[in-house]
């Protein structure tokens, strides 16, 4: 993943296969997770015009409240905590939820859980590669355009 995470050419490439896709969407946020996602989400967020909105795995200082969701990891098995500032995403915003890999949905089933939480809409969702189909029962009842690049 980390070729395609930090290549230039492919985040460019996301980027334009992003705005084909959600450039009517009327979206006003990207969100994504730290670490990986953040070159995928930057790259659309720029390629949209959209604030960029990252999940952290700890409270970030100078903001005193936050959205916050748990979920149990596979790699390494652990419960992982990720934090939203809740200044940074307002209800009513419409979500393009950005992530560089789908595989179990646990991250994309919190970051949904997050927009929810704000009273805010998942409007889409995108990825550069989806391993397997375990995340799409994440997204059976969202009724929102999914775009993945790589499918394996």
């Amino acid at each position: 993943m980390y070729s395609l995470v930090y290549s230039t050419d492919i985040l460019w490439l996301a980027s334009i296969e992003a705005y084909y896709h959600f450039k009517d969407q009327q979206l006003e946020v990207a969100l994504t997770t730290e670490v990986d996602g953040i070159p995928v989400g930057l790259a659309i967020a720029s390629m949209l015009d959209l604030d960029l909105v990252v999940a952290k795995r700890r409270k970030e200082l100078g903001f005193s409240e936050f959205y916050e969701e748990t979920y149990l990891s596979r790699d390494p098995p652990s419960l992982v905590t990720l934090y939203v500032p809740r200044e940074s995403l307002k209800r009513g915003s419409r979500v393009l939820i950005v992530d560089d890999l789908l595989r179990s949905g646990r991250t994309l089933k919190a970051l949904i859980n997050i927009v929810k939480q704000a009273k805010a809409e998942v409007a889409g969702i995108f990825s550069l590669v989806a391993i397997g189909n375990e995340w799409r029962d994440v997204i059976k009842d969202l009724n929102v355009r999914i775009v993945v690049l790589i499918n394996r």
